[in-house]
């Protein structure tokens, strides 16, 4: 009765009686092909695959050679830095700072837009 007792109040508190749960892990495609090979063939180069990618020459398709423009009073500022793509524009306290675009989303030139916050006003850009 006591031992039921102190399971139920484990359980009330939210511990679990089991084994802990192992962290999750990114995996990549490969893992999946093997036993999908008809599903992963099928997704291979679709819109889905592609939506979003590393930045890089082929998925970024803005202008990063020291563009600007000014919208809502703020001039964001598009470069290149070792290699690498960057934002200059407001941050979460509303001062300038240098964001790198890691990914770019979507594959038609008019829905490529850097991921960052100032994605919604890039995205009202002609590229």
């Amino acid at each position: 009765m006591m031992r039921r007792r102190f399971a139920l109040l484990l359980l009330a508190a939210g511990v679990a009686l089991g084994p802990p749960a192992m962290a999750a892990i990114y995996v990549d495609e490969s893992a999946c092909a093997g036993c999908h090979e008809v599903q992963h063939k099928a997704w291979s180069g679709s819109h889905h695959q592609l939506a979003m990618q590393e930045a890089g020459e082929q998925s970024v398709l803005g202008d990063f050679r020291n563009t600007s423009f000014t919208y809502a009073g703020v001039t964001s500022r598009f470069f290149r830095r070792d290699g690498k793509f960057f934002v200059s524009t407001d941050g979460p306290d509303g001062k300038l700072a240098d964001f790198q675009v890691k990914h770019a989303f979507g594959i038609e030139p008019r829905a490529r837009v850097p991921t960052c916050r100032l994605s919604t006003r890039a995205a009202l850009l002609r590229w």
